[in-house]
């Protein structure tokens, strides 16, 4: 981006140059942005320079703030023109503030205040800054952390780093600092480069929704089999299927070649289970159930489409019983309805969670 001098007669070029040109260094640029922190995070209290209170790291952040939401913010600054791997360093610096109470915050602060010779009530000032009365809400600090990355340019590894961070639940921000010459004074541009300004709010609402999409699919569905005797939890549907065959079989005692016998809907014949003569372990079962699929002119042997654990199989009448497990959740219950309305007898039921 072009920076021009506007005057009276023309628009005069400003020549673009560089930190490293200018004898700009990394500690001067940090002490110029704490002062004025609001020019690149907006609503920050800066509470530590060189923040290094850690146990067992001698690792710094070059400033650690607190916006008025009460989230602690992560401040990292780089003056090249790819930002190094300041991303992974402000990250690994996040999880390690991340556990910061409201008490040590203070205690940060207060050594803050102290190192620049300021003479304030850090609690005082926090509480002012968060608009809190006399309680401390501290269920209400540090709940997230927020980061920013300063630099005078980005890698592309960066960016499409903090993107898919970003998608993923994380709040980081990309600030470039462009600096310019003009005759004896360094102008510099200051730009929120990702997520861009007019697109800001409307990503925030893609990743509230993605996330909600992403917690409703980690809610998964659970049963429950109620048998006359007991009730046991299932974890998943495949799960679900071979339990109530197991519990038709071994506590109710009826031959799995009577399930077999079902015409099951949209489902082949048999197809419920495999079987070979002998009490087979799991291992003896696999063999013979890859010799009947190459006798059967198979190329390709799979032995996954089964339950075939030592304690999955089902053994009766001197044959060995191994249940499909490659469900639909439709099919699935399509099968266990019909099969448990044949065996109404037995009482077996279940519900979803």
């Amino acid at each position: 981006m072009a920076i021009y001098q506007m005057t009276n007669e023309r628009l005069n070029l400003l020549d673009q140059s560089s930190f490293s040109k200018e004898d700009v260094l990394e500690k001067d640029l940090q002490k110029l942005l704490r002062q004025q922190i609001e020019v690149i995070a907006p609503d920050t209290l800066v509470i530590s320079e060189e923040f290094t209170n850690w146990d067992e790291s001698k690792r710094r952040i070059d400033l650690l703030g607190i916006d008025k939401d009460a989230n602690l913010v992560v401040i990292e600054l780089k003056r090249t023109e790819d930002g190094g791997h300041m991303d992974l360093q402000a990250i690994r610096y996040s999880a390690m503030v991340s556990s910061m109470t409201f008490d040590s915050a203070v205690e940060v602060y207060q050594q803050h205040l102290e190192t620049v010779e300021e003479q304030k009530d850090a609690r005082e000032e926090l509480m002012n800054f968060l608009q809190w009365d006399d309680a401390v809400k501290e269920e209400n600090f540090g709940q997230e952390v927020r980061i920013y990355l300063v630099s005078a340019d980005f890698s592309k590894e960066i960016t499409s780093t903090v993107l898919w961070l970003n998608e993923n639940g994380l709040n980081i921000k990309c600030i470039r600092l462009d600096p310019y010459r003009a005759d004896d004074q360094i102008y510099l541009d200051i730009q929120q480069v990702i997520p861009l300004p007019e697109a800001e709010a409307y990503m925030i609402g893609v990743q509230g929704k993605a996330q909600k999409v992403k917690e409703s699919r980690k809610k998964r569905i659970t049963y429950t089999v109620i048998t006359k005797g007991d009730e046991y939890e299932i974890p998943s549907m495949r799960a679900l299927v071979l339990k109530i065959v197991k519990v038709l079989c071994e506590e109710e005692e009826i031959d799995p070649e009577d399930i077999l016998a079902l015409d099951l809907p949209d489902f082949p014949n048999r197809g419920l289970m495999e079987s070979f003569p002998g009490k087979l372990t799991s291992r003896e079962f696999k063999k013979q159930l890859k010799d009947s699929q190459r006798r059967n002119g198979k190329k390709k042997t799979d032995d996954t489409r089964n339950f075939m654990k030592n304690d999955e199989l089902i053994y009766h009448n001197e044959k060995t019983y191994a249940v499909y497990n490659s469900w639909s959740i439709d099919k699935a219950k399509k099968v266990l309805d019909h099969i448990l309305n044949e065996f109404s007898d037995s009482g077996i039921s279940y519900r979803e969670n």
